[in-house]
């Protein structure tokens, strides 16, 4: 059965490093907390989606894993996700300042995780 999380963020960062490695940044507010450390709790090696919505639109940005989770004084986490070039980054510009619905699809192998962000809310 597929776990589904999703959260309320907005974009922080974006970079490229020159091994091929992409790095994407989300801010969380503190009421999205339990979203976020279930989120973490829940990927492991298993086929991991991000997508997000923001203006109505929604984008499956790709496969990503995990890599860090931190969280400030006021509570609020910055959420970073790993991927390789093939992390669709064309609607980066359109989460600039703006709020961001993140949906993290974790499926088993029999369910394309593309399904489950399309059909998602």
């Amino acid at each position: 059965m597929p776990i589904v999380i999703r959260f309320e963020a907005s974009f922080h960062n974006f970079n490229v490093k020159g091994d091929g490695i992409v790095k994407l940044t989300f801010k969380v507010p503190s009421n999205e907390m339990p979203q976020v450390v279930q989120t973490v709790r829940a990927i492991d090696q298993r086929n991991v989606r991000i997508g997000t919505k923001c203006h109505k639109k929604l984008t499956d940005m790709g496969r990503v894993a995990f890599e860090r989770l931190t969280f400030d004084r006021d509570g609020e986490a910055t959420l970073a996700f790993m991927s390789n070039l093939d992390l669709d980054v064309s609607n980066l510009r359109d989460m600039v300042d703006e709020p961001v619905r993140v949906t993290v699809a974790i499926a088993s192998p029999k369910l394309d995780a593309e399904e489950v962000i399309e059909n998602g809310e």
